[in-house]
């Protein structure tokens, strides 16, 4: 390094230390040749000293201070937490400040009597504390209060226990509820729909049973497949006498009625011309086929 910012400069040919220093030079202009590519090693090959070729490529590829401080404060105005823990959080504004300190170094004064160093460095503390506590979430409003309220500030450190301790007390909270909540779950037993009610204890063991009949009833007839409309629609309705349960082809007021046969309501009428008629001209083969027909609700 004494070669390169020229604390050691370049001796004189007549000294011992001559061939020792041209050694070195050397070694580290070939440190500096190796380190490039091979655009930039065309054009500093041909220069001798170590302190000029460094000279040379600090003034054409160095940043200017300017641009990057600006940057960083720009970075460190917009940080905030949203969705990271606060050691993320922390993490990231605290790499933005220390590479901000690279561009911006702080004089060290080394007076012991005055205490402008101190009152600047006390400065700086606080405006990183107001920086990070800017960039929290409103969650931790009520433990911001307490910290800004506090004269003065306490550094930055602390701050960011502080801030941890609170996260940590949160979590702890919220896995204690959850945990309660879980528990009372498993406790209570949850109502099955489906399941018959409950049967009243201060009810007599009849009524218990009636009303748990009417309720199995109730649910059995509600569903589509025990509906007394569907049931009908499946049975053969006879397009004479208009009943269900028969056709034409088997009706008792077309071919008569057969022997013994017990009437569950009004007796029809035998002597009606179309029922005569219609039975005078049926054979006996058809009377007996039909002596023994299937049963039929009338």
């Amino acid at each position: 390094m004494c070669l390169i910012d020229g604390s050691f400069p370049k001796p004189s040919m007549f000294k011992s230390c001559y061939n020792a220093w041209v050694l070195c030079n050397d070694l580290v202009i070939s440190w500096i040749l190796n380190s490039v590519s091979k655009e930039i090693y065309s054009t500093v090959i041909y220069i001798t000293s170590a302190e000029v070729m460094w000279e040379d490529l600090k003034d054409r590829y160095s940043q200017r201070n300017g641009p990057c401080v600006f940057q960083l404060q720009k970075a460190i105005s917009v940080v905030t937490q949203e969705k990271s823990s606060i050691s993320q959080y922390f993490t990231c504004i605290k790499a933005l400040w220390e590479e901000l300190n690279n561009y911006r170094p702080i004089s060290i004064c080394n007076c012991c009597n005055c205490g402008r160093m101190k009152s600047i460095l006390e400065l700086y503390s606080q405006e990183k504390v107001l920086q990070f506590l800017m960039g929290l979430n409103d969650s931790f409003s009520t433990v911001r209060a307490q910290i800004l309220l506090t004269n003065p500030l306490p550094p930055i450190n602390k701050v960011f226990s502080l801030i941890i301790q609170e996260e940590k007390q949160r979590e702890i909270t919220v896995n204690s509820i959850s945990h309660d909540t879980s528990a009372l779950m498993t406790r209570t037993p949850i109502p099955n729909p489906v399941a018959s009610p409950m049967p009243n204890p201060t009810a007599s063991p009849i009524c218990q049973s009636h009303d748990h009949a009417a309720y199995m009833t109730k649910a059995t007839s509600s569903g589509p497949r025990f509906s007394k409309q569907n049931f009908k629609k499946d049975r053969p309705i006879c397009s004479h006498c208009g009943l269900s349960d028969h056709t034409v082809k088997k009706c008792y007021k077309v071919y008569g009625f057969p022997p013994g046969f017990k009437f569950t309501r009004s007796k029809p009428n035998f002597f009606a011309p179309h029922s005569s008629n219609q039975v005078q001209g049926t054979n006996l083969a058809k009377v007996q086929q039909l002596s023994n027909p299937p049963f039929h609700d009338l």
